[in-house]
């Protein structure tokens, strides 16, 4: 919570200006413990008459033939604290209270104690949400949700500070973040004064039913929580099974939808999700989440994801469309895919052959983000003064590699490495002036590992 907080409190004069409430002037019997009040005094006016979560505030509280003192003291419930309070004299009552992220929105009592008795004012104020949430989507287990966040405290704007320029580099609002209940993850994507554009991530064991998201906004240490309890309803829903080398359709009925699916492979090897949609409007592509189905171990997000299995746990696949088309078919398909990668191959003396050039290998993969693939071709006395023409081609769109062109000796480069400044490589080297074998060398880019499956093409061109 925020020690430093904005207060404020309507002058005196201003209270006495509201004058009694209908049902808040209503004296309640007390314990039998404490004395009943006198029957000619009473709560008249409690203000302001709406706080919101996790804020801190003044309230006045007025009264109408009491006498309080110092000793009187004010209750406003469950997880608010009174951090301070003054008596402004025998019938007002300024307290700063300081209401807790979690207390329960809706109407709250305030209490009035002291040595003539107690005074009960009810619903002399409500609880209410900051925190507006709209919701785009299938709100379910293991999904994908468009989400608009209105700051309903016009007192509390969000922290807009952000690094990087939105085009080049990401923007990254360093000074807001988002916590969701168990299963609810949340990036945030824009912020603006009064809003903040969200993509939720629901895992696949979400507990279904109302969830919590809590934005806050500020420095680390002196951040403000705004809370929206259980705005976030999540409907129960099990996976689709899609099978080996099968397909599976589903109908995305609606804007931003998603469609959750399950594969389990026959056992170790690499397999090819695809994910196709029979729109031309559409842009499909899969969130591929290991057997814990939890998005914060997602391994990858693109239109045909590439499973490398080493055993027969299952995955699970969640279908996302971030163009807003909806009411048309998208098909899920799983296959086993034969790769041509010959391991162990990850060291020069260890070079698989690629054959006779020009070639073009197929379906060669990276194993993890320290993999490296060594391919050796031969070059003749008639190849002399050529150059290698080497290209990197999905595969995976988002297989990420570097190349690079080695001599016979294995540490004489020709070229490369590649300059890395798209997914995929097309590298051309210096002459080549010596017979035998040569190789290539291909790497994950340091951006990252994602992708799996690349093609390699080696050719012998005549510069």
């Amino acid at each position: 919570m925020r020690n430093r907080m904005e207060r404020w409190a309507l002058p005196l004069l201003a209270l006495f200006a509201w004058g009694c409430s209908d049902a808040g002037g209503t004296v309640v019997a007390s314990s039998t413990t404490e004395p009943p009040p006198k029957s000619d005094a009473s709560i008249s006016a409690v203000i302001p008459n709406k706080v919101f979560l996790g804020r801190m505030v003044d309230v006045t509280i007025s009264g109408e033939g009491t006498k309080w003192t110092d000793t009187t003291k004010v209750s406003f419930g469950p997880n608010i604290s009174v951090i301070d309070q003054t008596v402004a004299s025998t019938s007002a009552i300024v307290a700063t209270i300081e209401v807790g992220p979690e207390a329960e929105i809706g109407p709250r009592d305030v209490t009035v104690t002291d040595a003539d008795g107690t005074w009960t004012y009810k619903g002399a104020f409500k609880l209410e949400s900051p925190l507006d949430l709209q919701l785009t989507g299938t709100v379910a287990q293991g999904s994908i949700v468009i989400t608009k966040a209105k700051q309903l405290d016009l007192s509390t704007p969000f922290d807009s500070t952000a690094t990087g320029d939105g085009f080049f580099e990401p923007l990254v609002y360093t000074n807001m973040s988002a916590v969701g209940a168990e299963g609810i993850n949340a990036t945030i994507d824009n912020v603006d004064l009064f809003s903040a554009d969200l993509v939720l991530l629901l895992d696949v064991n979400t507990p279904a039913g109302k969830g919590d998201l809590t934005l806050y906004s500020g420095p680390l240490g002196d951040s403000i929580p705004s809370p929206a309890p259980g705005a976030i309803d999540v409907t129960a829903r099990m996976p689709e099974a899609v099978p080996e080398n099968g397909a599976i359709k589903g109908n995305v009925d609606a804007p931003f939808g998603s469609l959750l699916y399950s594969f389990t492979p026959s056992g170790p090897g690499v397999y090819r999700i695809e994910a196709t949609a029979a729109s031309g409007d559409a842009n499909p592509n899969v969130a591929l989440l290991p057997k814990s189905g939890k998005f914060i171990d997602l391994l990858q997000f693109a239109a045909s994801p590439t499973i490398l299995a080493t055993n027969a746990d299952p995955f699970y696949l969640v279908y996302w469309d971030n163009s807003g088309d909806s009411n048309y078919l998208a098909t899920i398909k799983a296959s086993k895919i034969m790769t041509a990668d010959v391991d162990p191959n990850d060291t020069c003396v260890a070079a698989q052959p690629a054959g006779a050039l020009p070639a073009t290998i197929k379906n060669l993969f990276m194993s993890s983000d320290k993999d490296v693939d060594w391919i050796s071709f031969d070059v003749t006395a008639a190849d002399i003064g050529k150059v290698v023409h080497v290209m990197t081609i999905a595969g995976d769109e988002q297989t990420d590699t570097v190349v690079e062109v080695f001599q016979s000796n294995c540490t004489g480069s020709l070229g490369g490495p590649s300059e890395d400044v798209g997914y995929h490589e097309d590298l051309t080297t210096t002459p080549l002036f010596a017979v035998g074998k040569h190789f290539v060398k291909v790497s994950n880019s340091m951006y990252g590992y994602t992708g799996k499956l690349y093609d390699l093409s080696i050719v012998l061109e005549t510069p």
